[in-house]
């Protein structure tokens, strides 16, 4: 063990240490604590009596406990944080303590924890600072799973208000996580813990490329031990919000590395939104996680004018095609790279040399999987094996013996036994609920096929010819479910943007990725006014590959729920919740007016999106002004949507509107 004062080495039998002269006797607190006779509680209190009456201890984390105190000139209750005694001969541990409450004290905000008392006795660091009587976020999530939009929303501003504070002032707080997030009695939001906040004129606490924080909720830029500034904690924060909406972190792994690693390569998994109110919320989210700093909100000013409705919302940017390189591997130009040192170039694979790359960019086809018969155990079954585990796994025993020096040099097709028989691996963008299905309209593929590598021309594929164009009398609906996280789908070349598509009736070829599963696809049948509920047979990597199947279940009958009606809605046909506006249906009218006319009760359609389509009149009001009023106020708010097994569906629904003064 070591001496309270001077550190120096001391054996359990000394009386004294022989260095600076402290008496070691089991009176002294030291020396209680590390012969069992004292608690950590028992030795705060001796050391800080004369000011403080310790009363319990809140909670204790790697580097601090948290006690409960009572301060006795004020008569307050008060937080005192201590280093606990095990940590007290650590030159580090120290210095990073002692720098939270310089740093903690230079800033004062509302929302900012303030730091009443910095002090040492003895061997024991501490300061003080106020006490919240509410709880964390964290306990809050436990309880609850999730947090209301309009509290996260709220939550949002104050905290990102603190943080741009911070921010300001150079501090970056680099460990923003729900634990960091207390409410007060109020109701008020405060961050707390600023433990590892580093000023820019701080000296560097941590060994070179070593990262700090919590591995969940870090920034790509800070699991690669990179410089941070505040959209570093600008995209923690967004993580906390994410887990506050959806009620899980959005990456998470067996290890900090792989925690590490996805968020730095993986695209963030896109949860089911209901409410338009969510969807909102949820687009501030994403810029908020944008992997590259300069693609989110550059201030916190920012964020805060957003979720006000004062300012823009940056878009994401597009996802950068995927293209195969020599050897099969895939890549993203741009991306970031694991290693920058220089490495040896590989002699090229086969005897034909290295084969030519081509950028993944065109639509998959019906060939052997068109109506599901049973696959022929041939070159081209194995190929499709081979080419889809390359390009979306990587599994190396596939790669050595269709791709690697054993392979023999062929064309690269995904399946069939012509080169040009089939196209190659599409491009599939991650389906967004916050987006409206450009497939029902018609619209171009968001495929890019204008990329190149080498010099060679991007092979690009036109879909399927002889598609029917979607008429209004003549279209059904699929539903996807059951994707894990990650996938992505492409329905006859074109990138599936919301959980329902609406197809014209006939086969439609579906294609599928998902994260750590074979590449799958399948052929759906669209039926007239059905809406077909649809769980592809994915199989995991490593399992027999299995065909496409389909169950469809009919749900709904979408040329019912357009027209209302007598009968409309009957047995709950179109919807199980009706829509229902966001906020309050008060119409203001004009002051001069003498006397409040009679509601006004409409018939209101409503999309999947929360929008007003069309307003139609159901029971007018005694007058025609506040019947124009109430209309043009039908038109412009927002609504929860219908939803029918959970989903957001269009519907109808009457609703009355008020005057007030």
């Amino acid at each position: 063990m070591n001496c309270s004062r001077c550190g120096a080495e001391v054996q359990p039998e000394w009386k004294a240490c022989p260095s600076c002269g402290l008496g070691l006797s089991p009176t002294t607190p030291i020396q209680a604590l590390l012969s069992g006779d004292l608690s950590e509680l028992d030795v705060a209190r001796e050391a800080l009596g004369e000011d403080y009456e310790i009363l319990e201890e809140l909670g204790r984390g790697g580097m601090a406990i948290v006690y409960r105190a009572r301060e006795l000139q004020l008569d307050r209750e008060v937080a005192v944080k201590i280093l606990p005694m095990s940590l007290a001969f650590d030159e580090e541990f120290v210095e990073r303590f002692e720098q939270e409450a310089r740093t903690a004290a230079q800033l004062e905000h509302p929302n900012i924890i303030p730091i009443y008392r910095v002090g040492k006795s003895g061997r024991i660091s501490y300061f003080v600072m106020k006490y919240l009587r509410g709880r964390s976020l964290s306990e809050l999530l436990a309880e609850r799973g999730r947090i209301k939009p309009v509290d996260i929303r709220r939550m949002l501003i104050e905290t990102a208000g603190a943080l741009g504070y911070a921010a300001e002032r150079g501090i970056v707080h680099r460990d923003v996580k729900p634990d960091n997030f207390i409410f007060d009695e109020f109701g008020v939001c405060v961050v707390t813990d600023f433990g590892i906040a580093k000023a820019a004129s701080a000296k560097r606490l941590t060994g070179t490329g070593m990262s700090i924080g919590t591995p969940h909720y870090m920034s790509p830029e800070q699991a690669r031990a990179q410089a941070l500034d505040g959209r570093s904690d600008l995209y923690s924060l967004g993580i906390v919000a994410y887990q506050c909406l959806t009620g899980t972190v959005p990456y998470d792994g067996e290890d900090s590395f792989s925690i590490g690693y996805a968020h730095i390569m993986d695209p963030l998994p896109t949860p089911t939104l209901v409410s338009a109110e969510e969807r909102n919320l949820y687009r501030v989210i994403r810029a908020m996680m944008a992997k590259d700093p300069k693609d989110r909100f550059q201030s916190c000013h920012e964020v805060v004018d957003a979720l006000r409705g004062d300012g823009p919302i940056p878009e994401p940017a597009p996802a950068p095609a995927r293209v195969l390189v020599p050897g099969g591997r895939s890549k993203t130009p741009n991306a970031p790279s694991i290693s920058t040192q220089p490495t040896t170039p590989l002699p090229a694979l086969g005897a034909s040399g290295p084969r030519t790359p081509t950028t993944i960019s065109a639509t998959p086809t019906r060939r052997p999987f068109a109506r599901r018969t049973p696959a022929r155990k041939s070159a081209a079954g194995w190929w499709l094996t081979g080419i889809v585990v390359l390009g979306g796994a990587g599994v190396g025993a596939a790669y050595g013996y269709k791709v690697g020096p054993f392979a023999e040099p062929v064309a690269p097709v995904l399946g069939g036994s012509e080169p040009d028989s089939m196209p190659a691996v599409p491009v599939l963008t991650s389906l967004d609920s916050t987006t409206v299905d450009s497939n029902a309209a018609g619209g171009p593929s968001a495929v890019d096929d204008s990329a190149a590598v080498g010099g060679q021309p991007a092979v690009s594929v036109p879909p399927p010819p002889n598609r029917p164009a979607r008429a209004s009398g003549d279209s059904g609906a699929i539903r996807i479910r059951g994707l894990p996280a990650g996938s992505a789908v492409l329905i006859d070349g074109k990138p599936a943007v919301s959980a329902v598509t609406y197809l014209p009736v006939g086969d439609h070829v579906i294609a599928i990725t998902a994260p750590r599963h074979h590449f799958y696809v399948d052929t759906i049948d669209i039926r007239h006014a059905e809406i077909v509920d649809y769980q592809p047979a994915l199989t995991a990597v490593g399992e027999p590959v299995k065909g496409g199947r389909r169950a469809p279940i009919i749900t709904r009958r979408q040329a019912d729920c357009d027209r209302p009606g007598q009968g409309y809605n009957r047995n709950n046909a179109c919807y199980d919740v009706r829509p229902r506006p966001v906020g309050p249906t008060f119409v203001t009218v004009p002051a001069n007016w003498t006397s409040l006319p009679s509601s006004s009760r409409l018939l209101i359609r409503v999309s999947r999106e929360g929008k007003t389509l069309e307003v139609r009149q159901r029971r007018p009001s005694d007058n025609d002004d506040f019947e124009a009023l109430a209309r043009q106020f039908a038109v412009g708010i927002d609504w929860h949507p219908a939803t029918k097994d959970g989903r957001p569906v269009m519907g109808w629904t009457p609703w009355e509107f008020r005057p007030v003064r």
